[in-house]
């Protein structure tokens, strides 16, 4: 609703969300046991998911993996050790992927060895965009990021929240904004 609206004291009874879906294509598990389609879906809608290898992740690397693919990998041994080397790298909770509107960013949880987009670290605190076809990697565990376009949804709400942007300190060369959602 534009400001002239709401001081008018009309409301909104629907929001309307275009979220985009978001896959990530687990690059080790494909390539060690032969398939293209090991993908982890990222929860539809939700604002803020956390990647890593712990329960309380929204996407836990390998335990979403399907009972055939986790078991080609733990019975045999030479594809079972690279595996675990390479899945050690991933923090219990080694990064997070906001969705805002029609963007996808994606900030590194204070991981011990990093999360790279395209091979370039990220700062701890700073969250930068994901567009389709990134290579996410958490430490040495390569991730390829599939985002598709959503679906249009409609939302019950009382009030339209709105996007404030806040430029925050701003460095040369740097574009970040902290978002803030409010009610």
């Amino acid at each position: 609703l534009s400001n002239s609206n709401k001081e008018k004291g009309l409301k909104s009874s629907f929001l309307f969300k275009i979220m985009p879906k978001i896959k990530l294509i687990d690059l080790v598990v494909g390539s060690l046991i032969g398939k293209k389609d090991v993908v982890y879906n990222l929860p539809n809608g939700e604002l803020k998911s956390v990647i890593g290898r712990s329960h309380t992740s929204n996407i836990q690397i390998f335990e979403m993996l399907p009972e055939d693919y986790t078991k080609a990998i733990h019975d045999n041994p030479d594809i079972h050790k690279t595996f675990n080397k390479q899945f050690q790298q991933i923090s219990r909770e080694h990064c997070i992927i906001y969705q805002i509107a029609n963007r996808v960013m994606i900030e590194d949880n204070k991981s011990k060895n990093k999360t790279y987009v395209n091979n370039k670290p990220l700062k701890v605190g700073v969250a930068v965009d994901l567009k389709n076809g990134d290579i996410l990697s958490l430490g040495t565990y390569d991730l390829e990021v599939r985002i598709e376009a959503g679906e249009k949804k409609a939302e019950k709400a009382d009030e339209e929240p709105e996007l404030k942007l806040d430029p925050g300190e701003k460095k040369k060369g740097e574009d970040k904004f902290k978002f803030n959602m409010e009610e």
